[in-house]
């Protein structure tokens, strides 16, 4: 949506809303990210948010995403949708208490699996990027997150990513898996590095207004080779 304002403005020589900026945590609150591959991922940044409670929506959050298709969860997982529709940037939730130790965004080793949200097992290859914990993986990259490791009904802190992954890494391993996301169809068409911080804007202003308990207690941008304007 903010994209389509964009266009409008350059088209018509129009003001563009800035998207309203917002205070940053110094300290990583424990998160630390690396990232082996960064033609395959070129940025990863993560926000540690506390005090995250799994209660439904109110109704105009939830009317919003109805109205373009998209089905109502819960809270967190909402806010993470209406942050990709808002900006085109896709976002995944991870339980902080079921990862293990640091994120790494990695290629699968030959024999590791992975289970998906909606249920489905994978055998990775080496040409898989993933998302790792110090134990196994924990999402496929730009795709879909794994099932024992997303939002789960009883989560209580979120590590929320934002994240830029290559776009024909995400096309090939989605093809080879024959898995088509929201996420995977943003991520084929090639998205700008610098809309992770308009993502992370929006998520934690939307955060700060449909769920003021939570709170975000951490921030760690991994962006080894930043693009040139």
């Amino acid at each position: 949506h903010y994209g389509m304002a964009r266009e409008l403005a350059a088209i018509y020589g129009c003001a563009l809303k800035p998207i309203e900026s917002v205070a940053l945590p110094t300290e990583s609150d424990g998160l630390s990210v690396s990232i082996d591959n960064s033609e395959r991922c070129s940025r990863y940044a993560g926000l540690v948010i506390r005090n995250i409670k799994n209660v439904a929506s109110p109704y105009e959050l939830k009317s919003l995403l109805w109205r373009v298709g998209v089905r109502p969860i819960n809270l967190p997982v909402d806010i993470t949708n209406y942050v990709m529709l808002a900006t085109g940037q896709p976002t995944h939730g991870f339980d902080r208490n079921h990862i293990s130790g640091s994120l790494h965004v990695r290629t699968a080793a030959v024999g590791e699996k992975l289970e998906l949200l909606d249920g489905t097992m994978l055998d990775l290859t080496a040409d898989d990027l993933v998302i790792a914990d110090e134990k196994a993986p924990v999402a496929l990259a730009g795709i879909m997150g794994g099932k024992l490791d997303s939002i789960l009904p009883d989560t209580t802190e979120l590590i929320l990513e934002v994240a830029s992954f290559n776009a024909l890494s995400v096309r090939r391993t989605a093809q080879r898996f024959d898995i088509r996301t929201e996420a995977s169809s943003r991520y084929e068409k090639g998205i700008d590095p610098q809309r992770v911080d308009d993502a992370i804007a929006v998520a934690i202003l939307m955060f700060r207004k449909e769920h003021p308990d939570a709170k975000v207690t951490g921030y760690t941008d991994n962006y080894p080779v930043p693009l040139r304007k």
